[in-house]
């Protein structure tokens, strides 16, 4: 299994999520948050088992009908480069 990296944008990203969803519901928010961190892991066991992102040499995970992951696979890790809204314009 690949070691996990996640950047600052996509740990900025993941705060963005959780503290928007927490304004209304916190026990929603805990969840999707432990969703994020765990959907990355079949990536680190399987790096090309979800889809080819939009951007060369990423893949994207559907995290929930709103949300993205965009990951890159590396030799020695996954990196998370970003957590994504699906209405924010990507790439």
């Amino acid at each position: 299994m690949l070691n996990i990296e996640w950047t600052r944008a996509a740990r900025q990203d993941l705060a963005e999520i959780v503290g928007f969803i927490a304004n209304d519901n916190p026990l929603a928010a805990r969840k999707m948050k432990v969703l994020i961190m765990e959907a990355v892991t079949p990536a680190a066991r399987h790096p090309r088992i979800f889809r080819r992102g939009r951007v060369d040499g990423t893949h994207e995970i559907p995290l929930h009908p709103h949300y993205l992951l965009i990951y890159q696979v590396l030799e020695t890790h996954i990196r998370v480069l970003r957590v994504l809204h699906t209405r924010r314009q990507y790439p």
